[in-house]
């Protein structure tokens, strides 16, 4: 069921913890792109559904994701002319209301890989791109301290990481990469073990472009475009469902067991003109 109506693509569909904020941006064609944020409710193909518009000059804009358990959005601000980013959290507690920071980290400008923020907001899981240019790095940033470390170092690859995403819980991150073959793999990061397995690679699950925890974090959801993929943590399988005719799926934020917000994006963003929808995926 399509959610969105603008002209020009939404992307990056993020629910909030409790699933009643959606936020995810937006770009038509020469303009920056802006962030939308709406109460979520379930969409119907008539419904008109009013929303804030974020907007920086000079700057486009990107949802990174939401802070468990707080109406928190972390956004990413990067310069059209030079580049330069910055994090940003906007606070959403008196929707439609906000207060906006910025967050004292290091930003490396990255089309792929999305910065997450921990649920108690002081730990920031980012990416970094070293100074020879190649591939992202994976840091974990303590906020309050400054301090860093490298959790994943996918030098020496091809592309390195192409997503990662925190597990409900806060112990886990499932991260997707290419190796120097441009093989995909998924992986498991215990962040107190600092202990990582994999759980599958690309001839098993197709090109998979961002991941998704299920709520009660056993299951790992994926679209390779043509498919819904989910990967159970337990025993590593891999199952699939084609999706609506017609709809190539790349990114998704669940709603609950049976229910996802899609956006098209990261599949067909170079060979798609006209409109991208967010839309909402049932059963």
């Amino acid at each position: 069921v399509q959610i969105t109506s603008e002209e020009g693509m939404a992307g990056t569909p993020q629910l909030s913890t409790d699933r009643s904020l959606l936020a995810y941006s937006q770009v038509s064609t020469g303009q920056l792109s802006q962030i939308r944020v709406q109460r979520y409710q379930q969409p119907s193909a008539a419904s008109v559904v009013d929303g804030i518009s974020l907007e920086l000059a000079g700057h486009h804009l990107a949802a990174l994701n939401w802070q468990p358990g707080r109406p928190v959005l972390l956004v990413q601000a990067t310069a059209k002319e030079s580049g330069a980013c910055s994090y940003r959290l906007y606070d959403f507690s008196a929707y439609p209301a906000y207060q906006q920071r910025t967050l004292d980290a290091p930003c490396s400008f990255s089309m792929r890989v999305r910065a997450i923020l921990s649920a108690d907001g002081q730990m920031l899981y980012r990416p970094l791109r070293p100074a020879d240019g190649q591939s992202e790095q994976l840091i974990q940033h303590d906020l309050a301290t400054g301090q860093q470390q490298v959790l994943i170092n996918s030098q020496g690859t091809a592309m390195g990481l192409l997503d990662v995403t925190l597990s409900p819980d806060g112990q886990q991150l499932a991260y997707v990469r290419l190796d120097s073959s441009k093989a995909g793999y998924i992986y498991l990061y215990d962040l107190q073990k600092q202990e990582q397995i994999q759980l599958a690679d690309f001839s098993q699950t197709g090109p998979i472009l961002q991941l998704a925890f299920s709520l009660t974090g056993q299951h790992l959801y994926g679209m390779n475009g043509a498919e819904l993929v989910q990967l159970r943590l337990s025993d590593r399988r891999v199952l699939k469902w084609p999706l609506p005719q017609g709809f190539s799926g790349g990114e998704l934020s669940l709603l609950d067991a049976q229910t996802a917000v899609v956006s098209e994006v990261s599949v067909r963003l170079s060979s798609r003109s006209g409109s991208m929808v967010v839309a909402e995926l049932k059963d």
